[in-house]
């Protein structure tokens, strides 16, 4: 009879990819008993590529070769993905830049060289892009003329009061998704200004264009928030565990951000999984003031619990004008229509959608 660990192939997976995201090395034979459903998950939770170079010297792991045949060719196809992305990205860089317009790289596509030191062992299924409030609609302006195209219609009002992104896609082959930020927003209720965003902002140079990154406390917050707002995936976590082993973050600096951005709570119960389930403890200093920080109302019914998806939609309406306002938003995402966006692509297309509704799925697991 196979062991019970083999019975539950989520937490097989998990357990090996804590130990390598956390820098131990995994117990012989701790892969010994996975199947095509351990596979899966792998998959399903988007660490395949980094899974594959993490393992591929482990021998002693006792990998089935065909499985680890299968996570290399993971890898390779993220590769080949990430070539076609970054000809994609050096047209964007090289245009804004000639109409001097900063652009500011988000989430996957500073992790990738930054964190994970190899942009494949990264995969994302959109870039995501920042430019200040005054170059918003001229960086639109941009990509329309590159041939990108809005893949969703929104309310101008709407958009303008909860400053949604725009969400363009380019019916290349394979297709490009880009979301085009003027701030960062999360869970309907907190919002990273612009102005502290770029206040605290690293220039760079790539492609020979003028580029700029989040510092690494801010970056931390960012996929703090993006994990929450998510549900994350087993990337999500991995990007901020080895965040913190590479880039070792000025956590008196994060404490300072999070306080004049409000996030003081999102913070604490990032931390709070991350000592439950990934032995990655705060330091003693940061968890004293996370853990001191008194909760408004509407916070932890947002970040946590079945029904945070409605107390996220509440907290999105509180920010329109007029009840009018509030009751065309509510009607809307009551109706939950779906976009088509012209991608060219069905299978990137149902990647993309499902990337963007599996927040239903994560909240109502979340009891």
């Amino acid at each position: 009879m196979r062991g019970t660990q083999a019975l539950n192939p989520s937490a097989d997976v998990r357990r090996v990819v804590l130990a390598l995201a956390s820098g131990l090395v995994p117990e012989p034979g701790i892969c010994s008993e996975w199947t095509t459903d351990h596979l899966k998950v792998v998959r399903a939770e988007s660490v395949s590529p980094w899974l594959y170079i993490s393992l591929k010297d482990h021998t002693d792991v006792g990998l089935d070769p065909a499985i680890l045949a299968d996570l290399r060719q993971d890898y390779r196809a993220s590769a080949i993905r990430v070539i076609q992305r970054e000809a994609a990205l050096r047209q964007l860089l090289v245009a804004f830049d000639s109409h001097g317009i900063p652009l500011l790289l988000l989430k996957g596509a500073y992790l990738g060289r930054f964190v994970y030191n190899d942009p494949a062992l990264r995969p994302m299924l959109d870039l995501d892009l920042l430019v200040r409030d005054e170059h918003f609609e001229q960086a639109c302006e941009e990509l329309e003329r590159l041939g990108y195209r809005l893949s969703v219609e929104l309310d101008p009002e709407e958009e303008r009061l909860l400053k949604l992104p725009r969400v363009y896609g380019y019916s290349g082959s394979p297709p490009e998704f880009i979301d085009l930020h003027r701030c960062i927003r999360s869970m309907g209720y907190y919002e990273l200004r612009s102005d502290i965003l770029w206040d605290n902002a690293i220039e760079g140079e790539l492609y020979g264009c003028r580029v700029f990154y989040l510092s690494p406390e801010l970056n931390f917050i960012h996929l703090a928030l993006h994990n929450l707002n998510h549900r994350g995936d087993l990337r999500d976590w991995v990007d901020l565990v080895l965040l913190m082993r590479a880039l070792n973050p000025d956590w008196d600096r994060l404490i300072a951000l999070a306080r004049s951005l409000g996030v003081m709570r999102p913070l604490f119960w990032i931390f709070h999984e991350l000592s439950e389930d990934w032995e990655t403890r705060a330091p003693a200093d940061l968890w004293a003031a996370l853990a001191s920080y008194t909760p408004r109302p509407l916070e932890d019914r947002v970040i946590r619990g079945r029904f945070a998806y409605f107390w996220r939609v509440i907290a999105r309406i509180e920010r329109l004008d007029g009840w009018s306002a509030r009751a065309r938003y509510l009607r809307k995402k009551l109706a939950a229509p779906v976009g088509q966006p012209d991608t060219g692509s069905f299978e990137r297309l149902t990647d993309y959608l499902r990337s963007k509704v599996t927040l239903f799925r994560r909240l109502w697991r979340r009891g």
